[in-house]
């Protein structure tokens, strides 16, 4: 009976100390957990903490990006906006140059065609006073008025500039034109020819041309150089 006893007890002993046991190992492997827990929830914190500091951080990067992309589509809008200006305002400036160019031009067109009527009314005037002269004039009047018409452009020819036959002397021919509406007697040429001669430094060769519309005077050309002392001139110049 005591040995049950014992028996008993001693199972109860151990049986208690097993109890005591598992208490102890659970209640370390239940902190080990509970540390493990409690670092695993740091760790997760601090990652959690890194991740909203890397989404804080990509917002901030985010909105920069926004604004910086705003600003320059503002800078882009103020450039297309100044570049248009200085294209409209370059497009009515050449519009308005246009515009002054075509009025210049038609004014030109107009003053040339009042010009061109001008003096067509003046060859006309003195075509008609030639035509009265003639009739009015005696043949003895019209040799009168050529000889002193004559007697005015020799005249003109010897007071003109030096310059003026220098320039001529080695560039035109020496041949000297001579129109007239009456021919020229021996004495007429002569005189001619020595003034000529005498401004050109070199002797010269007159060739007479006869034609009625110079009506009294003559007209002399020297290469490029005329000296026109016609009455038909002088009533053109009276038109």
């Amino acid at each position: 009976m005591s040995f049950i006893i014992t028996f008993v007890l001693a199972q109860a002993v151990v049986f208690l100390g097993l109890v005591i046991l598992l208490r102890r190992v659970m209640r370390g492997s239940a902190d080990q957990e509970t540390r493990r827990l409690q670092e695993m929830n740091e760790e997760q914190r601090k990652k959690l903490q890194g991740l909203a500091r890397q989404i804080d951080r990509a917002e901030r990067e985010y909105r920069e990006k926004l604004r910086l992309a705003d600003q320059e589509a503002r800078k882009v809008k103020e450039r297309v906006l100044e570049e248009a200006a200085r294209e409209k305002e370059r497009v009515l400036k050449e519009a308005e140059e246009e515009k002054k160019e075509i009025l210049r031009r038609a004014l030109n067109a107009r003053e040339k065609l009042k010009d061109e009527a001008a003096e067509e009314m003046k060859r006309e005037l003195a075509l008609k006073a030639c035509g009265m002269i003639r009739e009015v004039l005696t043949e003895r009047h019209q040799r009168w008025l050529q000889q002193g018409l004559i007697d005015e452009a020799v005249d003109e020819l010897a007071s003109l500039d030096q310059a003026v036959f220098d320039g001529l002397a080695e560039t035109d021919s020496p041949v000297v034109e001579v129109t007239t509406a009456h021919e020229l007697d021996e004495e007429q040429k002569k005189r001619i020819c020595r003034v000529l001669s005498d401004r050109l430094r070199r002797p010269v060769a007159c060739r007479e041309i006869l034609k009625a519309s110079v009506i009294a005077g003559i007209v002399v050309r020297v290469g490029s150089l005329l000296v026109d002392g016609s009455l038909a001139e002088r009533l053109r110049r009276l038109a």
